[in-house]
Order: structure tokens, then C-alpha cells, then sequence
């Protein structure tokens, strides 16, 4: 097992250069999450924000008139839902990036773009996730 702590010159325990990034990160994110929700609250309508704060989701109209709906209660994984005409839900799709730590309202105002501005892009990239309807 690595050592996660080191003596500093004066002989006390100190946290190695990796253990103290990582306590770096963990302090700092609660920070970036709320200031990513903030920046992302600016691309958001009225009626889109209001079901964040009453429901946990958004609802975006993609560039090809298909509706999806944006869950952002419960994390990245699987958590855009293609929707029928009538509000029900038809299929999931997983679109999130892997190997670096970020704010997960990133990863929602980022899928929100891709959905709107280049459907058939994001479908093509999007897994999908879970039985289908």
C-alpha cells in the first residue's frame, strides 16, 4: 500500500503531494458544484427551472423536434429520457464524460446543448442505457 503521509522538515506528518490534491478536490467541490448550478441556471428558461427546483428534471426540445427529458436528480448515468408525444417515456440514453472529475451541472447544461443544437449528433454518441421501451 503507498504511504499517504510524509514527514515535512520539522518532523511532522504532512499528506503526500497525491493525498493533498485529492483533499484539495474534496474541499473544493461542493464550490464548484454550487457555482457550476449557477452558471447553468443562466441557459435555462423560467418553466425549465421550475421543474428543476419542483421535480429534478428539464424538459428540452431537440433540434429534430423530438422531446427528451433531462433528469438532474439522480446523477449522469442514463439520465436523458427520450419522451413520446404524450409525456411518457420511450428510451434512455447515457451521454457523460468519464475520466475527469467536473461538476455534474456541467454534464446536464452540456447534454442540454448537444440535444438542441445537434440531435442526431448526440444520439449517434449517446449509449443507450437500459431496456428499451
Amino acid at each position: 500500500m503507498p504511504r499517504t503521509y510524509n514527514r515535512d522538515a520539522r518532523g511532522r506528518f504532512a499528506p503526500t503531494p497525491e493525498l493533498s490534491g485529492w483533499l484539495r478536490r474534496r474541499r473544493d467541490e461542493p464550490l464548484a458544484e454550487w457555482r457550476a448550478r449557477r452558471f447553468g441556471d443562466r441557459f435555462l428558461t423560467d418553466d425549465q427551472r421550475a421543474t428543476v427546483s419542483s421535480w429534478g428534471y428539464l424538459d428540452v426540445k431537440g433540434s429534430a423536434g423530438r422531446r427528451y427529458r433531462i433528469f438532474t436528480s439522480r446523477g449522469v448515468t442514463g439520465n436523458v429520457k427520450k419522451l413520446s408525444k404524450h409525456g411518457g417515456i420511450i428510451g434512455s440514453r447515457c451521454a457523460h464524460i468519464y475520466r475527469y472529475a467536473h461538476p455534474v451541472w456541467d454534464t446536464f447544461i452540456a447534454q442540454m446543448f448537444a440535444i438542441e443544437t445537434d440531435e442526431s449528433k448526440f444520439l449517434d454518441v449517446a449509449e443507450i442505457y437500459g431496456p428499451l421501451y
